[in-house]
């Protein structure tokens, strides 16, 4: 779909498609659209993406559909692409891990106002990864993060960046703040969640609130924070009563490790 067209696919089986050589060789392409509705699809084995969006602000709603098997992403949200929700997909063995901007679903000087309800597993290197904001339009009244279980994932389940100030390459127009509450954050081989202070220019400047969740037995941290902004991680559980383990803050810990720069007390 492209130039403004509005599209609704509902309830199809998209597969094997995209398999010669070449860019956006998704299952289902969306590039300059109008206000689209991608629902309740299956959607398996597709070239590069299971669904590539870019470029619109029109409305996108991708919802309730089974995504596996594609050697970039399940969902690609690419070049100012935002107004979009993202809401009780199953999301399966996406990303060969080759690249950084691959995985479950990947956010790319986009938006996703609402990721909800979502399982994100086995993906490659991360279940959600998300650098760069919109290049235009104004910083969201909010972004939500929310119910989705992100697990078993080769890398970090969530990795965040937006471009500060101070870098070589120009910052970007806003923060990245998502709220991200509710969601079980399991069995990942890096983070849980990871907040870079480098992509392809430091400092970074994403700064996430974490609350509510449920963040354990991911491989190396509950939360890392890479950027000298304190993170407000609050009221979570980290996989024991003795809250997550922090060398100077709480050396008792055993939960999750968190690093420097987050502040994770209360907890669970």
């Amino acid at each position: 779909s492209s130039h403004k067209a509005s599209i609704t696919v509902d309830k199809n089986l998209i597969e094997n498609n995209g398999q010669g050589q070449g860019f956006t060789r998704a299952g289902i392409i969306l590039s300059f659209h109008g206000e689209s509705k991608i629902t309740n699809n299956t959607i398996i084995n597709n070239g590069t993406d299971g669904i590539f969006a870019e470029e619109s602000n029109s409305g996108l709603i991708i919802e309730g559909n089974s995504i596996e098997n594609h050697t970039n992403s399940g969902v690609t949200l690419a070049w100012d692409e935002h107004n979009v929700n993202i809401l009780n997909n199953d999301i399966k063995n996406c990303g060969t891990g080759n690249l950084d901007e691959q995985g479950g679903i990947v956010i790319i000087k986009s938006a996703a106002e609402l990721i909800q309800g979502n399982t994100i597993k086995g993906c490659s290197p991360y279940g959600l990864f998300w650098g760069w904001v919109t290049a235009i339009g104004p910083m969201p009244d909010s972004i939500l993060i929310s119910k989705n279980e992100i697990s078993s994932n080769s890398q970090d389940g969530i990795y965040l960046f937006s471009q500060g100030p101070g870098g070589w390459i120009d910052p970007d127009n806003y923060p990245l703040k998502p709220n991200i509450e509710n969601n079980y954050l399991l069995k990942n081989g890096g983070a849980g969640i990871y907040v870079s202070n480098l992509d392809y220019s430091t400092p970074g400047n994403a700064n996430p609130t974490v609350n509510n969740n449920k963040i354990s037995n991911n491989v190396e941290w509950g939360i890392f924070n890479g950027t000298e902004e304190i993170i407000d991680a609050t009221n979570n559980w980290w996989g024991d009563n003795s809250g997550p383990f922090n060398s100077l803050l709480n050396p008792s810990g055993t939960g999750n490790p968190v690093s420097e720069n987050v502040d994770f007390s209360p907890w669970i």
